[in-house]
């Protein structure tokens, strides 16, 4: 009874690891030293787009590579290290759709010190990839932007630093005109006018000579352009 005992306790085990070897987020294998898939947990067959009613413990790994060569080396550098980690591979899915993938290997010795087995993760991170390529775009397109805005910036910094001493002189020059004549004039409402106008302009280069940090606000067309009045 003892041993039947046993025997009950051995396989609820054995199903229990089985189990959670299956709810891992990672595909889990074992392949023999040629290569040949011994056994696979089920995010592997998920990974690869394979229907995991079917038997593929025929089949080998290096099949699995985009390259097949390199799964062959890398089978080789196993056997000959004691572990690899985290290797990024190019796999191929049942729908020869390529993906990308870290596998990581190590060597399993039988009690004579002689490889038996090599037991392994292969973790999918094509998505992973592929946002990183995406946030990587983003932000590049962003760094573009931002030096595009400084650069407009510098060179409506300078150009109204040039633009200061004529627009001083025709203010000073106005200033004399209004000077000759009375506040009732019409020439006089008129000239005041472009005055104010010129004073406007004045304000105007100095507000962009002083912007050290600057704010962009959206403009047609989909462009950026410097906010001056929330710039400083």
């Amino acid at each position: 009874m003892a041993g039947k005992s046993s025997k009950v306790i051995l396989t609820k085990k054995t199903r229990c690891y089985a189990e959670l070897i299956d709810n891992l987020s990672v595909a889990v294998f074992r392949i023999a030293t040629n290569g040949k898939l011994i056994y696979y947990n089920k995010p592997f067959t998920a990974i690869f787009g394979f229907d995991p009613a079917l038997d593929f413990t025929d089949h080998s790994l290096t099949e699995l590579f985009q390259n097949k060569k390199a799964g062959y080396d890398f089978t080789r550098l196993t056997l000959e290290l004691k572990q690899v980690n985290g290797h990024l591979f190019l796999f191929e899915k049942k729908e020869k759709t390529s993906i990308l993938c870290t596998l990581t290997t190590r060597r399993v010795l039988n009690d004579g010190g002689k490889v038996v087995y090599l037991d392994g993760t292969i973790m999918d991170i094509t998505k992973e990839m592929e946002r990183l390529e995406t946030a990587s775009i983003e932000i590049e397109r962003e760094r573009l932007a931002r030096e595009k805005l400084q650069g407009v910036l510098e060179m409506a910094g300078g150009a109204a630093h040039r633009v200061n001493q004529p627009l001083t002189i025709l203010n000073n020059l106005l200033n004399e005109i209004l000077s000759g004549l009375h506040h009732d004039d019409h020439n006089y409402q008129q000239i005041m006018k472009v005055h104010n106008q010129v004073e406007n302009l004045n304000e105007l280069a100095r507000k962009i000579r002083g912007i050290k940090k600057y704010e962009a606000m959206d403009y047609v067309g989909g462009i950026k352009i410097v906010d001056i009045d929330k710039s400083s």
